[in-house]
């Protein structure tokens, strides 16, 4: 038998080392053999790929023809690629989707003109096409439009070219440009201030969309929107701009908002605003705040409409006590903010209170009431909500309609069919009657 000599362990060990060192730099040289003959075949496979690849039959084919654009894009085949993102095979959209953004903003264009299309084919056809595609990913192509337009921004160089995106004509393109901005992050910021100057309301309105979407650096973007209190605007364009920049500081999460906040409860024109933004906010420090207030209030003092609504909006229990009062204060206001309150606060004790408001002569009260009682699931709400059908203020009717739906049951579907054929209420109203019913009649019980 052969003997082997004895190996000290540092003897094994550096000869272990030196197996695992060969091993690896033969993975190595394995590693770019492969690459240099793949990237010999997509070379030499390149000038191979013609327009019928992209159109065969096959999913194989189509896929293999825009992964090798994908290596070399092709501004040529744009279009091409854009259809791509139809495709019935989901990796072919997912090639597709990946040219598209090397090729950055020439893709854009095209990706405008699938998008109509889809939404024009849908428009005839709600069902086909494209609900939905087959596969595990871009199963819509406004997925995949998203999908493309964020990598895209993500290029510095093309940045503004999706932004401008957000005041195109079609409302479709500017929402998905919204929402593809609002993944790219913070490196937006500078560009969406600039069209926070925007003479058109609709685009300011998605600027500031994403602006808030960036937590606590979106703060100081929108404190210099917001302003001092009291500051004189140009128009009522840039008067609504600051009321929409202090609610959006309430998606911010951020505490340095708050004391933006504080400070815009100063101003007459943005306090409903503030304090719907300090509710929203949820930090420790707002609901202190909140807090802080409720017990000055309880030495003396009657509290504005807004602020009430806002200790529903918070969601704190402990808040159903001090509401639940004005449910019968003598100002209608008051009693609709706690009627709203009482709603968010799933206060289930106020459920006689707010039937008792539904026969109140303001219009304004019986809607918070009706939503408050819809909220809750209260049944008990049925019939007086059916008697609303009949108000004379087809807002109250509305939201008679709206609570009922919520309220899922199918034993009102009489009434609702009775008003869709009433010829004495407006269109919109027997319209929308219809729509409950249909909605009562899948889902009810």
């Amino acid at each position: 038998m052969r003997e082997f000599p004895i190996q000290c362990p540092a003897t094994l060990e550096r000869m272990s080392l030196r197996g695992r060192g060969v091993l690896f730099f033969r993975g190595v040289a394995v590693g770019l053999a492969i690459g240099f003959g793949f990237g010999m075949i997509v070379g030499r496979r390149r000038a191979d790929v013609v327009a019928p690849d992209l159109t065969s039959p096959h999913p194989s084919v189509r896929a293999d023809a825009i992964w090798q654009l994908v290596v070399q894009p092709d501004e040529k085949r744009a279009n091409q690629l854009a259809g791509g993102l139809t495709d019935p095979d989901d990796e072919v959209r997912l090639a597709s989707a990946i040219a598209l953004i090397r090729l950055g903003r020439k893709a854009i264009r095209p990706l405008r003109s699938v998008l109509k299309r889809v939404s024009e084919e849908e428009a005839r056809n709600p069902k086909r096409p494209f609900h939905y595609l087959p596969g595990d990913f871009f199963r819509h192509p406004t997925e995949s439009a998203q999908f493309i337009l964020a990598g895209i921004a993500r290029q510095t160089e093309n940045l503004r070219a999706v932004a401008n995106l957000i005041a195109d004509p079609d409302p479709l393109v500017a929402s998905i440009a919204q929402r593809a901005l609002k993944k790219v992050g913070p490196s937006v910021l500078p560009v969406m201030s600039q069209l926070l100057k925007s003479d058109r309301k609709d685009v300011r309105f998605r600027a500031l969309g994403v602006v808030s979407s960036f937590g606590d650096a979106s703060v100081d973007a929108l404190a210099s929107v917001v302003g001092e209190p009291n500051r004189k605007t140009e128009s009522q364009l840039d008067q609504e701009t600051r009321q929409v920049a202090v609610s959006s500081l309430g998606d911010t999460g951020s505490d340095r908002a708050l004391e933006i906040l504080k400070r815009s409860l100063k101003d007459p024109m943005l306090e409903p605003y503030a304090w719907d933004a300090i509710a929203r906010l949820g930090t420790l420090q707002a609901v202190a705040f909140l807090k802080e207030r409720v017990t000055a209030l309880a030495h003396g003092g009657k509290p504005s409409p807004p602020f009430l609504r806002a200790l529903g909006t918070s969601g704190e229990g402990e808040f159903v006590s001090v509401v639940l009062p004005y449910l019968t204060h003598p100002d209608p206001n008051l009693q609709a903010a706690a009627a709203y309150a009482a709603g968010k606060l799933r206060a289930h004790g106020a459920v006689d209170q707010l039937l008792s408001l539904l026969a109140s002569p303001s219009p304004f009260v019986v809607i918070e009431a009706a939503q408050a009682l819809s909220q809750l699931g209260e049944s008990r709400a049925l019939p007086a909500l059916l008697r609303l059908l009949r108000h004379p203020s087809n807002s109250v009717k509305v939201s008679a309609l709206i609570a009922l739906q919520s309220l899922g049951d199918r034993s009102v579907l009489p009434a609702l069919e009775a008003l869709s054929r009433d010829r004495k209420v407006p269109d919109y109203i027997r319209s929308q009657a219809q729509s409950v019913a249909d909605y009562l009649k899948r889902r009810g019980s």
